[in-house]
């Protein structure tokens, strides 16, 4: 039994060298800095094996340009979406030994792979793994992020003018309907003044109500009499509130009106206040806000 034994363990170095010859080396693995715009290495590659370059993308074929100087002894294959493109011997003599072509690989304008290859004997590795430094990291991240709120600004921006041509159609289609309709109009004339100490008078003459379906308008004229063209009136706000009880009910009506903010001496506006609030034909009243005072018409 000893004796087998014995045999066994003088056989298994025999095994073991008979291993190491069937089997080559496991391919190896070579780590390149990306710190750059353009990165620049020496490939060395023994004849009929390949490389395998790596990259901390993927690459579209609409992204990556490819560029070799001659292909008389490599070629590669492109990426194909993939972030690895092969390089392969295309063939091979011993009197090439130690040639070197240029290949370049660019990457969506951003990077360029500046590669020298060459025939040697000794070097080669199988796997060379592109990865980026921490300011480059720190660079595209940048870049990723104001990309992207660009592109959010961009769509913002779309959406805006998406609604204000909604918006636009809109107002079209009520004027169409205001123009076709005959408005429901009441006359108010009723009319309130703001005196001041030196004969000047600010006065506040509303005229009619106009209905046209939703759309309704409350019309009146703001008039500076005095003697002196060169005094001034400076218009704050002008509102339309609802009353009860001779009150003002909650905060005023939503509507809309254009008008000159400085008004001088002997001028006047003929204003339209524009609301889609319904309004009724007494309990109302417009306010008209001034540098000089407050003018109020009720009716």
């Amino acid at each position: 039994m000893m004796k087998i034994i014995a045999a066994l363990l003088m056989f298994i170095p025999v095994l073991s060298l008979a291993n190491d010859d069937m089997y080559p080396e496991v391919p190896c693995e070579r780590k390149v800095v990306i710190n750059d715009r353009i990165t620049r290495i020496v490939l060395p590659m023994t004849p009929f094996r390949g490389v395998n370059l790596i990259f901390p993308f993927k690459m579209n074929d609409d992204e990556v340009v490819y560029s070799i100087s001659s292909d008389s002894l490599w070629e590669t294959a492109q990426a194909k979406g993939t972030n690895v493109i092969p390089i392969t011997f295309s063939e091979f003599d011993v009197s090439r030994w130690n040639t070197v072509h240029d290949l370049s690989i660019g990457y969506k304008d951003e990077y360029v792979f500046s590669i020298a290859l060459t025939a040697k004997k000794v070097g080669h590795c199988t796997n060379v793994v592109f990865i980026l430094s921490e300011k480059e990291k720190k660079r595209i991240e940048e870049k990723e992020k104001k990309d992207y709120l660009e592109k959010l600004d961009r769509e913002y921006k779309k959406k805006l003018e998406a609604l204000d041509l909604e918006a636009s159609k809109r107002v079209l289609i009520s004027l169409g309907e205001v123009v076709r309709s005959s408005p429901n109009k009441t006359r108010i004339n009723e009319e309130q003044s703001l005196e001041q100490e030196n004969g000047d008078e600010f006065v506040v003459y509303v005229r009619d109500i106009k209905r046209y379906g939703k759309f309704n308008t409350v019309s009146f004229d703001l008039e500076l009499d005095t003697a002196y063209s060169d005094q001034v009136v400076y218009i704050r706000d002008i509102k339309l509130f609802n009353l009860k009880d001779g009150k003002r009910q909650g905060r005023a009506i939503d509507g809309v009106v254009k008008y000159d903010k400085k008004m001088k001496g002997d001028t006047s506006q003929e204003l339209m206040l524009s609301t889609l609030d319904a309004l009724s034909d007494t309990d109302l009243v417009l306010v008209v806000e001034t540098d000089k005072g407050d003018v109020e018409v009720v009716w």
